[in-house]
């Protein structure tokens, strides 16, 4: 009789949680519905921002999910046509989720907040393109500028890298296939679990935070060969790198566009203290594959490397690394922005795209002269 009365409270128990998660479903559902009218059934996730053709993996034209709209050409931002309108002068932002967008209020990315710079500055002249995909990497900038972008025929072209991607091995070209059409029926993805880590970020003391993640990359790690983990840069993922931004630079000029290459950002500046330490630890958990120190070299080699060419190649560059003071007003983790980070990013841009639109006026008027 008692294992009866146990095993009986057991099922109710059971049943009543069943029961309030599916009412907390329910409410996620109608929240995203009311808050980004967001289809009832189905699925909703960022995955919906992306499809894979012959391209790469890129935003998928029309995409919609939470604050994030992509137009009709797969770029970040309202419609736009692709012929370049008379008269004015097209600025086009490459790069990956530093560029895109990703903690910044709707509106209040670089890009966005370049263009309502240059608007105050020069109304109806400049019209700025925020192309970025989120995750790209160095290797892939080329070839989606080569096979996409030049047909907006962009006046500048300004480049932000992602120093951290400039390791990861990529698929050429040719392997990239088209994604099958999603199946508009139903399909079940619970989305409690994105409430639950939200929730969990929130609350969650940061020491309980960096202890999970800390387990996350260990159990990561034991589960590849030793060799999988890098402690330093390989020089040819160096040499690849430079590479990849003479190459991009080739192909912008040869279009008759300014390329403006920009060194990377970080909060963190040696990882001593135990806020930094938690920021490295959280920016391992997406690439455990590389040591915290191989993390931070990465910074330091690609703004070398971005520093030189600049040098070498007569590129301008900004520097948004000096620009941009290393604190948690302008950082909301160890490399995207907060809007004001984005705001001293758009003035960082916006001084030097006026100083060259005045240069290239002058040498115009030269040459007429002449």
């Amino acid at each position: 009789m008692k294992i009866t009365a146990v095993v009986k409270r057991s099922v109710f128990w059971v049943a009543q949680l069943v029961l309030a998660l599916i009412v907390l479903e329910l409410c996620a559902r109608v929240d995203d519905l009311l808050t980004w009218q967001a289809p009832f059934r189905g699925e909703y996730s960022e995955e919906m921002l992306f499809v894979t053709d012959s391209l790469g993996y890129h935003l998928r034209p029309n995409g919609r999910f939470q604050k994030w709209h992509i137009n009709s050409h797969g770029f970040r931002g309202s419609e736009i046509t692709m012929e370049k309108p008379r008269g004015v002068i097209r600025v086009v932002t490459v790069g990956a989720s530093e560029t895109f967008g990703l903690y910044e209020s709707p509106g209040m990315e670089y890009p966005a907040q370049l263009q309502a710079l240059l608007e105050k500055e020069r109304p109806g002249r400049y019209q700025v393109l925020n192309t970025a995909i989120p995750g790209i990497s160095p290797s892939r900038i080329g070839y989606y500028f080569d096979t996409w972008l030049r047909k907006f025929s962009p006046d500048f072209v300004i480049y932000y890298p992602t120093p951290s991607f400039i390791m990861e091995a990529e698929e050429a070209p040719p392997a990239w296939k088209p994604q099958p059409t999603r199946d508009p029926g139903f399909q079940f993805k619970p989305r409690i679990s994105g409430r639950f880590r939200d929730f969990y970020k929130r609350l969650a003391p940061q020491s309980v935070q960096t202890y999970v993640r800390q387990w996350l990359i260990t159990r990561a790690v034991r589960n590849h060969p030793t060799d999988w983990v890098h402690s330093s840069v390989p020089p040819e993922k160096v040499a690849a790198f430079r590479k990849e931004l003479e190459d991009l630079a080739q192909k912008v000029r040869a279009g008759g566009s300014e390329i403006i290459f920009a060194t990377h950002a970080n909060l963190i500046r040696s990882g001593d203290t135990e806020e930094e330490r938690a920021l490295l630890i959280a920016w391992r958990k997406l690439s455990p594959s590389k040591t915290e120190s191989c993390l931070m070299e990465t910074e330091t080699r690609t703004n070398e490397v971005v520093t030189r060419l600049g040098v070498q190649y007569d590129i301008p560059v900004v520097d948004i690394n000096t620009a941009i003071p290393k604190s948690s007003e302008y950082f909301a983790d160890a490399a995207h922005f907060t809007d004001r980070g984005a705001a001293l990013a758009a003035q960082a841009f916006l001084a030097k795209i006026l100083k060259l639109e005045s240069s290239r006026v002058q040498k115009n008027s030269v040459d007429s002269a002449n």
